[in-house]
């Protein structure tokens, strides 16, 4: 009744606890529980739309059942067994004490005190936490088989001898007991007040399973060896969670003590999957394209070269956004041939082009044309040419050389260009619209629209960092390769969307496009402030607004200046290559690499080495020249193959190299194994891209040259963030040599006093006015005293609170949001607390994570 309800909100909480039992239940029959487990497997009324790791430890026993037990310095007989399975029966409900009594004590020497403990430990574990927790997973597992969702499951092996001392379960027969992972998956043997009392196994351990965590939290799978529970013809497979690196999986482990406990489940197997997908082999709304079949090094290699992907930009469409090709094609696009390339001043580097303003095309290079099989589509390389978005052609290189090399698999190139009369206007939108189209059309080539990696040379590699930081290009490629270039320089052309006056623009396009040459200068730069570079790179990544998605390859030439073959000084070639390619390039890197850490794959290289015929044909082959400017993409496309007279054996096998790190990379996402990542623990690794290097690895080679002109900004202690409860202040710390943002004891419910005791949590009604401190830990939820040690807390019924962990507080934009982890401790529901769990050490592997605490015991469980 309402009055018995109003008499239990006025009691003392401390009478309220003393009468709490050791462990609570959940109440089913309510709208957030409205059925059992079992009912709702059986009738598919659960929430299957999610991958799922589960896990128990080799003895949950040990201590959950101490209170069933006599002391431990006392004599346990068979009697104390049986009567430990009839106080379990209470709970579960139809136990057939004389079938568990002859199970676990068969083969045991009743006469032994320690044996039959033991039994009693294993049974206790099994009934209270195994099998529940096995058979959960399970019966998920077998539900959501047709949805593809992973789930895994663990069986913790190994104990942690720091751990158990601290619990007091360093005795052989409590070995890993309930709750030992936690530590581990906490990092507790990293933290600098706990370190010293775990061994380097433990941390080595630690490290290990917070990636496998952090890892599912962040792709939904923890590492290439852990199997799925239900494996091949549904037999179950259990990780062993253990330092050992040589344990196999377990097959099938529990299940003859599942049909003892639980009885067979098998009822619920459902089998079958789904049917297949239909491929065409058209080119989509563009028409149908013709290209031709070429020999390319005893390989067959089907060619595409210039095949339209927009409108050709002229009259109305000049100085506009690429416009797609409305209509198809009607007769068959003739792509055997080179087309025209875009308006220009012709370099003597580029022989044998023509120009127009019809220009918009891609070329393609497969050996895969043919495929209507989804497996066997292949990664997809896509080129941006240089030229300072000033010069150059998609037509001035040839991709097939690189197609050839997927190490006797198949690969794909292609390539577009950037129109140079684009790019004030259409803001590096000229290699937009062809991915898109590419993305449209890409299997009927036999590529795989979800492995595109992008990458250019010198402002090709300005436009790749461009799309990088670009909200429009998001989801459309994987990885990315700059070779000399980024998107650092906040300077451009004014753009002409902004005009008001439309006869101007109106008189700019009647003009001869040719008109234009006279006034283009040698470079261009990017117009920011647009709806594809809205922000600035430096802006970017102090906002963590950019595409992070993505593993990167980036790298610079030993001489970057080539704007004057006749420069007298070696030490302003230098310079200029420092200021114009090598620290822009170095620090977008080294930015993108600070911000996404372990998540993505980013490695820099320098090249220290320049073919004879790439230094004659670019004129840098003038006395103190040095490696010039994008030296290495003169290897990546395969030139000495396709004109080796006048290449060196030397230079044909330095191409093969980096043909296959590049295409590794591709389909990989990882180039070499010996070459390392740019951010190393504590040091900045840089590979010597050389045909014989010495050394191997330039550690920290832009300490004294570009690392000089980073102003470093002080890191201020109190951080303050808008929440819906009102402004919370958290703290940064520094963990592990990052820097996470920590808020310890945010509101997340009005205190659950007076009426509201015994009531659903009720939100924050109006914003606290008052900056929220979160700088220090609040009162966790009464409760009884703990046979665990809980030290240094202070407790109360106002305890409704979140901690949250997270490098990623200031960011404000979708693109950089992390995954999160959202704990609930543990303790049956009667005792525990928020704030004996500190997630700093989890939240360095780039997620976010979430505590929260919740009444116990009468407090939190007496009314449904």
């Amino acid at each position: 009744s309402e009055d018995w309800l109003q008499f239990l909100r006025n009691v003392d909480p401390k009478e309220l606890v003393a009468k709490t039992k050791p462990s609570t239940r959940p109440v089913f029959g309510t709208e957030f529980l409205p059925l059992s487990a079992q009912k709702a497997f059986e009738t598919n009324q659960f929430n299957s739309d999610i991958d799922l790791i589960a896990g128990i430890n080799s003895n949950e026993g040990s201590i959950l059942s101490a209170k069933h037990l006599p002391p431990f310095d006392e004599t346990m007989t068979i009697d104390h067994f049986k009567h430990g399975v009839q106080v379990a029966d209470k709970m579960f409900h139809g136990l057939d004490v004389q079938k568990v009594v002859d199970y676990y004590l068969k083969g045991i020497d009743t006469n032994n005190s320690s044996a039959v403990r033991r039994a009693f430990y294993e049974f206790y574990g099994d009934i209270q936490m195994k099998y529940p927790t096995y058979l959960f997973a399970k019966l998920f597992a077998i539900n959501t088989q047709k949805s593809g969702k992973n789930v895994y499951f663990y069986e913790l092996t190994y104990q942690s001898q720091a751990f158990a001392d601290i619990f007091k379960c360093g005795d052989e027969m409590s070995s890993v007991a309930h709750g030992m992972d936690i530590p581990i998956i906490f990092g507790w043997g990293l933290t600098p007040d706990r370190a010293h009392l775990f061994s380097d196994t433990d941390a080595q351990f630690s490290r290990d399973v917070m990636r496998m965590w952090t890892n599912f939290a962040k792709y939904g799978k923890p590492d290439d060896k852990w199997p799925q529970l239900l494996g091949d013809n549904n037999v179950p497979k259990v990780k062993n969670l253990n330092p050992a690196p040589t344990l196999p999986p377990m097959d099938d482990p529990y299940r003859r003590k599942c049909a003892l406990v639980t009885g067979s489940f098998n009822k619920y197997v459902r089998t079958g999957w789904g049917g297949g997908g239909v491929y065409r082999q058209t080119l989509g709304r563009n028409g149908k394209v013709r290209g031709q079949t070429i020999q390319v090094l005893n390989t067959t290699i089907n060619e595409f070269l210039g095949i339209p992907y927009a409108e050709p930009p002229v009259g109305k469409l000049r100085f506009a956004k690429p416009e797609p090709i409305k209509t198809p094609i009607k007769d068959i696009i003739d792509a055997t041939k080179p087309k025209d390339s875009c308006i220009q001043n012709n370099l003597d580097i580029f022989p044998n082009l023509t120009f127009s303003e019809n220009c918009l095309f891609v070329n393609i290079w497969t050996q895969n044309v043919e495929t209507n099989d989804p497996s066997k589509l292949k990664p997809v390389m896509f080129y941006i040419h240089g030229g300072g978005l000033a010069v150059g052609s998609i037509f001035g290189l040839n991709g097939s050389v690189l197609a050839t090399n997927e190490h006797h698999k198949r690969s794909w190139s292609i390539s577009n260009p950037v129109n140079p009369k684009d790019i004030p206007l259409a803001l590096l939108r000229g290699p937009l619209q062809p991915k898109v189209l590419v993305r449209d059309n890409i299997h009927v080539f036999g590529g795989d629209r979800d492995q595109i990696t992008i990458f250019g040379g010198s402002a090709g590699s300005w436009s790749v960092s461009a799309h990088i930081l670009s909200p429009l290009s998001r989801g459309l490629f994987k990885r990315a390769i700059m070779e000399s270039g980024m998107s650092l320089v906040a300077i451009g052309i004014r753009s002409l969307y902004l005009v008001e006056v439309l006869d101007w623009l109106q008189c700019l396009r009647s003009i001869d496009a040719k008109e234009f040459n006279k006034y283009s200068k040698l470079m261009t730069y990017p117009v920011l402030g647009t709806d594809f570079l809205p922000i600035s790179a430096q802006k970017a990544f102090a906002d963590k607004n950019f595409n992070s998605d993505v593993d990167i390859i980036a790298g610079i030439a030993t001489n970057e200046d080539i704007t004057s073959p006749l420069a007298l000084r070696e030490a302003f070639y230098e310079l200029v290559g420092d200021l114009i390619m090598k620290c822009p390039t170095y620090h977008f890197a080294k930015q993108f690499a600070t911000s996404v850490q372990n998540k993505k794959n980013v490695y820099f290289y320098q090249v220290t080495y320049m073919s004879q015929a790439y230094a004659k044909l670019t004129h840098c082959d003038i006395p103190g020249m040095g490696i010039c400017h994008c030296a290495e993409g003169d290897f990546v496309f395969g030139n000495p193959f396709i004109t080796p007279d006048i290449y060196s054996d030397l230079d044909r096998q330095f191409s093969l190299v980096l043909m296959k790190m590049w295409t590794n990379f591709v389909k990989y996402g990882q180039p070499d194994i010996d070459w390392p990542h740019l951010l190393n623990i504590n040091t900045i690794d840089v590979k010597n891209l050389n045909p014989n290097p010495k050394p191997n690895v330039f550690v920290n080679p832009y300490a004294a040259t570009c690392d000089v002109f980073v102003v470093t900004n002080c890191i201020e202690t109190n951080v303050d963030v808008k929440t819906t409860s009102g402004v919370v202040r958290g703290q940064t710390i520094q963990v592990l040599n990052q820097t996470i943002n920590e808020f310890l004891g945010i509101p997340y419910a009005e205190p659950p006093i007076g009426k509201l005791r015994f009531a659903k949590p009720e939100p924050i009604k109006t914003p606290i006015k008052d900056i929220i401190s979160a700088t220090k830990p609040k009162d966790s939820c009464i409760q009884p005293l703990s046979p665990f040690p809980l030290p240094n807390l202070t407790y109360s019924e106002n305890c409704l609170f979140v901690n949250i962990w997270t490098q990623n507080v200031d960011t404000n934009g979708p693109s950089k949001l992390k995954p999160v982890m959202f704990f609930i401790h543990g303790g049956g529901l009667s005792i525990g607390s928020v704030f004996t769990e500190s997630g700093s050490v989890l939240a360095t592997n780039d997620v976010v994570i979430a505590s929260t605490s919740y009444r116990l015991g009468q407090l939190g469980f007496l009314y449904g």
